[in-house]
């Protein structure tokens, strides 16, 4: 069964989410949204797509899901078009 394809919020979910579990988090969360590493969307990208279940690890005890995906929803909200057009880009290529 084909997965759906990503939308340019799920990407930047996965972008962010990465620099918030960065040892240096406090730091990340202060400064303003910066365009998507390659890094962190190749990370997101290959563990997304992986048809092979994850071994269950520890929680990294930082923030919860729900807590995360509020700021991380309040951050989309706030967003430009400038700064937007990045993770729209991503999408374009995924539903490809």
């Amino acid at each position: 069964k084909p997965k759906r394809f990503l939308t340019a919020y799920n990407f930047f979910f996965m972008h962010e989410r990465a620099l918030y579990l960065e040892p240096s988090s406090e730091e990340k969360e202060k400064s303003s949204t910066t365009a998507p590493t390659t890094s962190t969307l190749a990370n997101a990208k290959n563990t997304q797509r992986a048809n092979v279940k994850r071994k269950h690890t520890k929680t990294h005890g930082k923030i919860g899901f729900c807590d995360l995906s509020k700021l991380i929803s309040k951050k989309w909200k706030g967003l430009t078009t400038e700064e937007r057009k990045a993770f729209d880009d991503l999408a374009k290529k995924d539903l490809e």
